[in-house]
């Protein structure tokens, strides 16, 4: 028989998290995979934030592209906004939307070649659009 070890601190994470498979499968089939918010109420130290990192982990297994902010000391706004890029530049996924967004636009503006302004055409050059262009 294994000894249950009570932890203290952050949240828990791994093996040493169980026994939720119930609220787990609940809380992603009935509200996260219906794009409905799930809000976790609770008091301090029953484990909602050891519940939201499984369903992160659940969320990476099905695909999902994830972050986990702790919001604990972020009292305004900006301080919100700040932590939030920050930890989303830490993101290859995010660097990796951005680069792929980067690839659309470039192909975006590579298409225009005629734009049409107060019932005048004008002829574009799509040279220079191109980034290696700017400036010569």
């Amino acid at each position: 028989m294994s000894k249950i070890s009570i932890k203290v601190g952050p949240p828990v994470e791994g093996d040493d998290f169980f026994g939720r498979e119930k609220e787990l499968s609940y809380a992603w089939e009935s509200y996260i995979l219906k794009g409905i918010s799930l809000k976790l109420a609770a008091p301090r130290r029953v484990g909602k934030s050891s519940f939201s990192k499984k369903m992160l982990e659940l969320a990476k297994k099905n695909g999902w592209n994830t972050l986990y902010l702790d919001l604990e000391g972020k009292s305004t706004e900006s301080e919100f906004v700040k932590y939030f890029k920050e930890e989303l530049q830490k993101e290859n996924w995010w660097k990796n939307k951005i680069s792929n967004l980067g690839n659309v636009i470039s192909t975006l503006f590579d298409s225009i070649k005629e734009v049409e302004i107060a019932g005048n055409t004008v002829s574009i050059d799509r040279s220079v659009w191109r980034s290696d262009n700017y400036g010569k």
